[in-house]
């Protein structure tokens, strides 16, 4: 009796928990087809050990072949409900997508098996309510030439019910059989691994519990093998768990029928609860049991100090349990708070934008089950979007273009949005359009410091089931942190990119500092000295010393436009340019009108430069100069003052077909000329004041006596105290030529910057 009241309380806690899981799924999502198929099929399962545990209760209360005993036959028509969820989970097949309406022919024999096992459950009363001996004289007439009818069908339907019961076995074996082959050959049509998962774990779970149900019912009720009631009964009872229990696995663990966490934590917590209250009640049992045979009666108070055990024990058991469960089922993959951490960690120590946008993809595609994931880079300059996500349509090129107004809405608002209330607002727009021709109904701001950095859209999921709260929270963080790690790598590639031009740039500016003369002529009867310093890594100012044919030497000062590569280009040119010209013995105002076409040749409309070219013989100390738009050269003689170097022309560059002037001049003893690019005179301090001629002049005529590289690092040292407080604003070069008496001449080097 102990075992049989056993056996039925495990029947009624399946029946139980087949239900719960019914109403899960039906409140999940009670518009979705596939959950009202799952949830009757599961309802109608849960039936059969319902009936099975009230009729052990119950015992003989109910006699055998009448309406109420077989009512449990019911619980039957979850072979055609099975057979219905194969054709339709995952997804629809081809076969019942033809045939709808199939759904009622697998229905018919169970209907018919239902009406003959109730209704037409005892042939016999049913032949006495139609005696027509006991009706009255309307009935006499009306039934009296049905009797032998009667009589017949009556004899008809209770050789079939006898039967019927045991063959209809054959039936459901088919059904079992049908429903196995289409599950198993729904398995291959899945491509999602999560998706897979959960269909594997529900399928094979189904089929394994239907070959313990063949085996237990239908085998025996066949005569094909012989079980006594107790194996009956545990086969029956394996079914029910493994059955019920994959199920409540691919719940928990893998969102069957996307089940949200807090509904499958409750299902979690509500089970183990039973079992720890199952197990302590077990416990008490035995324990008194032991009291009883060790005192030979029921001690007074045990139950008593059992609850009260209890009530100290069950919070810490509990919350053991609790961790354990967390750790099991609860803290997979697919939850909502696991996804989000699992791609903060990762996109943390990733800086390539196409690694960033896989990672989001896999995740969203993966985890999430999206079947479709566009994410899309805004930019700002031309408001148009290109699409970086790996999967979804090509959208054609004027789809992309998106108006201001839209992404300004798209980022106040926010979160995910539906497309369809985004179209309301924006009906002109041909993005959103475009997005719901590929089937994408929602679409998520990235949005950084206020800064709109494109969208992310995303569909529904590949199991046809919407977004719930749980994915919307999902999706949200994950564009935050996508956002976040689209700036972050941006920043990062600009720090690359400056630390890499930086490289170049340096190497640019020893590749320029090598290009500058490292010894200055020099003779008896005169001294050179010359500096340069850019601004930047590389300048615009250039000077050369050059020995010409005629035994003279050229020097040259230049100032290009601008600062930075693009002058030290144009410079580079120049020069190469000026040493060739020099090298041709042109002369000196052909030649400055030879360089200027060659820079009016390059297109570009402000790019230009200054020069100031002079030829000094060392014979006869005569200097010829020309002044391409450059400062004028400053001469301080004792003889004549100070001069300035002025004849020769406009900027190069500037216009094409310009004459140059050539200037010349004798220099003499203690002459000091001094030629400087604009960096040192517009040198600014603190109050913006520029150091100016003026200064520069009163420099030059206080050290004229000194020699030339003594002059030039006088006026350097003025320079920068005058600007102590300052950054250099431009590039500064000086060259700085004295005459006078030199018995022993050497060559000077630049000195460092």
């Amino acid at each position: 009796m102990n075992l049989q009241l056993a056996i039925a309380v495990i029947y009624l806690a399946c029946a139980t928990l087949l239900f719960i899981i019914a109403f899960l799924i039906f409140r999940e999502d009670s518009r979705k087809r596939i959950n009202r198929i799952t949830a009757l099929m599961f309802g109608f399962a849960a039936c059969g050990p319902l009936f099975y545990g009230l009729g052990i209760f119950s015992g003989e209360a109910f006699p055998q072949r009448s309406a109420i005993y077989n009512i449990v036959y019911v619980w039957e028509l979850f072979f055609p409900q099975l057979v219905f969820f194969a054709l339709v989970f995952p997804k629809e097949s081809r076969f019942y997508t033809r045939f709808k309406r199939l759904k009622y022919i697998i229905f018919v024999p169970h209907v018919f098996h239902l009406l003959l096992t109730t209704v037409f459950a005892d042939p016999d009363r049913l032949i006495e309510m139609l005696d027509p001996q006991r009706m009255g004289t309307l009935g006499k007439a009306i039934f009296q030439p049905l009797e032998p009818v009667a009589i017949l069908l009556g004899t008809a339907f209770s050789a079939l019910l006898d039967s019927h019961i045991q063959l209809f076995s054959t039936v459901n074996l088919a059904y079992v059989i049908v429903a196995a082959a289409i599950l198993y050959q729904a398995t291959h049509r899945v491509m999602a691994p999560q998706l897979r998962k959960q269909v594997i774990i529900v399928i094979y779970g189904i089929i394994t519990a239907l070959v313990f149900y063949v085996v237990a019912f239908i085998l025996p009720a066949l005569g094909i093998i012989d079980l006594n009631l107790n194996w009956k009964n545990a086969f029956t009872i394996l079914a029910l768990i493994i059955g019920a229990g994959s199920i409540i696995w691919a719940i928990v663990r893998y969102r069957f029928m996307d089940v949200r966490l807090i509904v499958r934590q409750s299902l979690v917590y509500t089970v183990t609860s039973a079992l720890v209250v199952g197990a302590y009640v077990l416990i008490i049992r035995q324990f008194e049991k032991i009291i009883e045979y060790l005192f030979g009666y029921n001690v007074p108070g045990v139950d008593v100090v059992f609850i009260i055990i209890a009530l100290i024990l069950f919070q810490p058991v509990m919350s053991q349990i609790d961790d354990l469960i967390r750790k099991l089922f609860i803290r997979d993959k697919a939850d909502f708070r696991n996804v989000s951490q699992t791609f903060s960690r990762k996109v943390a120590s990733v800086f390539e934008l196409d690694e960033i946008f896989a990672l989001a993809y896999e995740v969203l595609k993966g985890q999430l089950l999206l079947e479709k994931v566009m994410i899309f880079v805004c930019n700002t300059d031309d408001h148009r979007l290109s699409c970086v996500s790996q999967t979804g349509g090509e959208l054609a090129p004027e789809m992309l273009s998106v108006d201001r107004e839209l992404m300004q809405e798209v980022a106040r608002r926010g979160g995910v949005n539906n497309i369809d209330e985004l179209l309301g607002q924006f009906p002109d727009s041909k993005f959103l359009p475009a997005l719901a021709r590929e089937r994408i109904r929602f679409i998520t701001p990235l949005v950084s410091a206020e800064e709109f950095l494109g969208c992310l859209a995303v569909s529904d999921k590949l199991s046809g089931y919407r977004l719930n709260f749980e994915d919307v929270t999902t999706i949200s963080t994950i564009a935050d942190q996508l956002s976040l790690a689209i700036t972050t790598s941006k920043l990062y590639q600009q720090s690359l990119e400056k630390q890499r031009l930086d490289e170049e740039m340096n190497f640019a500016r020893a590749i320029q500092q090598q290009l500058l003369p490292k010894q200055f002529p020099s003779g008896p009867n005169f001294q050179f000295s010359a500096y340069s310093d850019p601004s930047l890594q590389v300048g615009g100012d250039y000077f050369d010393f050059i020995t010409t044919p005629r035994g003279t030497f050229a020097v040259v000062i230049a100032d290009a436009s601008g600062k930075g590569m693009p002058a030290a280009l144009l410079i580079s040119q120049i020069q190469a340019a000026v040493r060739t010209e020099v090298k041709h013995d042109v002369p000196l105002a052909q030649m400055l009108s030879n360089v200027n076409e060659l820079v009016q040749q390059e297109e570009v409309s402000d790019k230009f430069a200054t020069l100031f070219f002079a030829d000094l013989d060392p014979r006869d100390l005569t200097l010829r100069y020309s002044n391409a738009g450059h400062n004028y050269p400053i001469l301080v003689s004792e003889k004549n003052g100070v001069q300035y170097l002025e004849q020769g022309g406009l900027l190069l560059g500037a216009f094409a077909g310009v004459t140059y002037q050539q200037g010349e001049v004798k220099l003499e003893r203690d002459d000091v000329l001094l030629l400087y690019t604009d960096g040192l005179n517009e040198a600014v301090d603190d109050s913006d004041e520029q150091y100016g001629e003026n200064r520069v002049l009163e420099v030059l005529q206080r050290y004229r006596n000194l020699s030339a590289g003594e002059i030039q690092a006088h006026i350097l040292e003025d320079v920068r105290s005058f600007a102590v407080a300052s950054e250099l604003q431009d590039d500064m070069t000086l060259v700085v030529l004295k005459i006078g008496d030199y018995v022993a001449h050497h060559d000077e080097e630049i000195p460092a910057d």
